[in-house]
Parts: C-alpha cells; structure tokens; sequence
C-alpha cells in the first residue's frame, strides 16, 4: 500500500453479524435473501465474471449456518430471476438487511500505512474506504476458499 495524501480509510464490517441481526428482527425477510437468487456480474479490463445466486447464502445441512454474503450494489446486474409480485418483497428485505450493516456500531475502521497488510475473509467481510486525496496504490488478491481451508486443514489449524 501506498498512499500520499489525506483519507483512504478503509472501512471493514462483519456481513454475517448484519445478516444474523436480520435473521433476527426479520426472519421473512432473511429467508427471502436466502431462497432468491439474483444475477450479479463483474467487469474490468481483462475480467469479466458473472453468476446467480442469493445474496445470502447457506451452507447445506439443517443447521442453516451462512456460506457467504453477496451484497455489493455495484456488481449487481438486472433482475431478470425474481418474479414480479415478488421484487417488492425482495427489495424490503434488502433496506433490512442495509440498516444492519451501514449501523454504526457494526462498523470497524482503520487508517493503514503503508507496508501494512489486510486480509479479508470476502465471503464475509464487507470492505470499503473513505474519500482520499493524493495518490494511493492498494494491491490485491484473492486466494480460492477451497485451497484456503485444504491447507488450513494440513496445517491442522481447523
């Protein structure tokens, strides 16, 4: 990282812990995230990813533990798989599922500098940053969950 101005703050929330709050308050509206799927893409110059599938999801199994979190408004595409008389119901669940997470107290900021490292758990973790000004080089990656937890398993960490 480096970065030479003012801001960048980078803003981490813990999506599970919004939508557990949701299952919650609102176990309707946490269903409807979890049983529609909705398509959602991803284009850059020299990538261009798309999928479906609901905004939360649930591992398999009766315990109905969360998988992952697919929430970001910008690689949203169109809604083309949710019947009509049913966008509506989408929708309310997902302003429910929004309260929790831009709640102030569910969010953690930090101020990095330069050399530090940040890892994030992108299945769960929401991540952003503030304004900034000057110039700022972040670089990232993304290491598949599947070999993450194989190699965790081998170091018997989990």
């Amino acid at each position: 990282m480096e970065h030479t101005g003012d801001g960048g703050t980078t803003l981490l929330v813990d999506g599970f812990h919004a939508a557990e709050r949701l299952r919650q308050e609102d176990p309707e509206g946490f269903d409807v995230l979890t049983s529609m799927s909705v398509p959602h893409h991803y284009l850059e110059p020299g990538v261009h990813t798309t999928g479906v599938g609901p905004i939360l999801e649930l591992e398999p199994g009766a315990a109905k533990e969360l998988k992952l979190i697919r929430y970001n408004m910008h690689d949203r595409a169109y809604l083309d798989t949710i019947p009509m008389e049913d966008v509506s119901r989408w929708y309310a669940a997902l302003r429910g599922l929004t309260k929790h997470i831009r709640d102030p107290a569910c969010e953690y900021w930090v101020q990095l500098k330069p050399g530090q490292i940040l890892l994030t758990y992108n299945w769960r973790v929401l991540h952003g940053r503030s304004a900034f000004t000057g110039q700022r080089k972040v670089a990232g990656c993304y290491l598949p969950r599947d070999d993450v937890i194989s190699r965790a398993r081998i170091l018997k960490v989990i």
